[in-house]
């Protein structure tokens, strides 16, 4: 089986026009990266594509900047080396994630489970086009 491509999604952008912007992911709020700021004044509100790939949600809260990502979990694969875990996120109509955890995670699926996500490595995209938004740093 070949590894889990990045997961894309539509979110809402909230920006207060000074920089500082969230993404509503369903109930959840993400803070952006700093690299994002400018061009979140640039395009102050409404849809983007989150991209974030699998490797960067984490079972366990290692760093206190990642956040918390809540979901039910789809299904569950064990790959040997690493096992697969897809959840479906409230409030996010039909879209799943998938994330790369270690070999001996285990959830039962139909529960609840928690990720952490490292924001710092998310990337933003144009809904209208193809294009990446840009990003210092």
């Amino acid at each position: 089986r070949e590894a889990p491509q990045m997961n894309l999604g539509e979110v809402h952008l909230r920006a207060d026009g000074a920089g500082d912007a969230k993404l509503e992911v369903g109930r959840f709020s993400i803070a952006l990266p700093d690299g994002y700021a400018e061009a979140c004044r640039a395009r102050p509100s409404g849809t983007v594509i989150l991209g974030v790939r699998p490797e960067d949600l984490h079972e366990r809260l290692l760093n206190p900047a990642w956040q918390p990502i809540e979901g039910e979990v789809v299904a569950l694969e064990a790959l040997g080396g690493e096992t697969i875990l897809v959840l479906k996120i409230p409030g996010v109509s039909s879209k799943e994630i998938a994330a790369r955890l270690g070999r001996d995670y285990r959830a039962a699926v139909g529960s609840t489970q928690s990720l952490y996500l490292d924001a710092t490595e998310i990337r933003l995209f144009d809904p209208e086009t193809p294009n990446a938004l840009p990003r210092k740093g």
